[in-house]
């Protein structure tokens, strides 16, 4: 890491900060960071400090989870929850526990075992299936709680989200159940016209057709179509 340039004229003094990320596989012992000073492109000085990793005996922590932000028509998500030990003695009886209770949900992961931090065993991850069907659509959120011995706390966390109505797929539904309408009625009137009609030659007598039950049949048919066409085109907009 290297600090900003900065002038310093006799007599003053200068603190630099410096933020390091300890990896969490480190073992409890001293470690020795080296300090060099530079002055005008030379290096004036040089030290060491010493800093020692001290961990604790029992630790577990929430290390990810995964759920979406927005639930929408698949009302059968699956929330996944990551921890870890960091501790230096191996870990028995943990449990994950996940509550909402806007929602009226309470699950948990009990006899969870955990190897301590340099263990090959020290990570789990846990599978939460959930039924959200029939539930209050709006904000909720799920509390996380990670204990050790079945009752000592370690870690919480809380995630929220949405829960929503699922108006696209009912707006494609109901696209797709008017389009297969439409499509019947057309054939419908294909299968109606008389084949004199749909080769293009002349009808004997126009005025006949125009007062048969046939002609008086597709215009209805027209008109209803039309109609329907029409609501369609306002549900959709609406929708939009």
């Amino acid at each position: 890491e290297d600090s900003g340039e900065f002038d310093l004229k006799a007599g003053e003094s200068e603190e630099e900060t410096f933020k390091f990320k300890i990896d969490s596989y480190l073992d409890d012992e001293d470690y020795e960071v080296e300090v060099e000073v530079y002055v005008d492109g030379n290096r004036t000085l040089r030290t060491s400090k010493t800093f020692d990793v001290d961990r604790e005996k029992y630790e577990v922590i929430i290390k990810s989870t995964n759920f979406p932000s927005t639930i929408q028509c698949n009302y059968y998500p699956n929330l996944y929850v990551n921890i870890e030990s960091r501790g230096e003695k191996d870990v028995d009886d943990v449990i994950i526990k996940v509550d909402s209770a806007s929602l009226g949900i309470t699950q948990q992961k009990t006899d969870i075992e955990l190897d301590d931090y340099s263990g090959g065993d020290n990570s789990y991850r846990a599978n939460f299936p959930l039924d959200l069907t029939g539930k209050t659509k709006g904000s909720h959120s799920f509390l996380i709680q990670v204990y050790r011995d079945n009752t000592r706390l370690e870690d919480s966390k809380t995630i929220s989200f949405k829960l929503a109505d699922c108006v696209a797929a009912k707006t494609q539904t109901t696209a797709s159940q008017s389009q297969a309408l439409i499509s019947k009625q057309l054939n419908l009137i294909k299968s109606s016209v008389p084949p004199t009609l749909i080769t293009g030659k002349t009808v004997a007598n126009s005025d006949d057709f125009r007062q048969s039950g046939i002609y008086i049949g597709l215009l209805a048919v027209l008109v209803g179509l039309f109609f329907i066409a029409v609501v369609l085109g306002l549900v959709i907009l609406i929708r939009r």
